[in-house]
């Protein structure tokens, strides 16, 4: 009998905020995925921070440092570094990872948008942590 794999939820839990210029940096709690962490932040420059988006389920954010909540607008873009046993790991290196659609630009981009972090972390689960 073939075990049935485990659907991934998850969300990102506001940690606290900073501006920094035009931009405003949403640092998020890393998110444990077995022996993999993700330290994710959302960055928003002035204009983009006047947006407003409904509530998604992929975004559960406790109260920031100054009480206001947060949530993901189209404009919104989100970072991460991954790490393994403490390590950087490097997807369009890791033989792991380096079949992703997201991992051959990783290295190469900045930034990502809300879904294109939800495919990042649920690749990681589904390929690289469920057995």
């Amino acid at each position: 009998m073939v075990p049935q794999q485990q659907e991934l939820i998850c969300s990102l839990e506001l940690e606290c905020s900073r501006k920094f210029g035009n931009s405003k940096y949403s640092f998020y709690y890393p998110i444990q995925l077995e022996n993999f962490l993700i330290n994710c932040w959302k960055t928003s420059t002035s204009s983009e921070s006047q947006l407003t988006a409904p509530s998604n389920s992929f975004l559960k954010s406790s109260s920031s440092y100054n009480g206001n909540s947060s949530s993901a607008s189209p404009a919104d873009r989100f970072c991460c570094i991954i790490y393994e046993n403490g390590s950087v790991v490097l997807p369009s290196v890791d033989i792991r990872m380096r079949n992703f659609s997201w991992a051959k630009t990783f290295s190469k981009r900045n930034d990502f948008s809300k879904e294109e972090l939800e495919t990042l972390l649920s690749d990681i689960y589904t390929q690289c942590c469920y057995h």
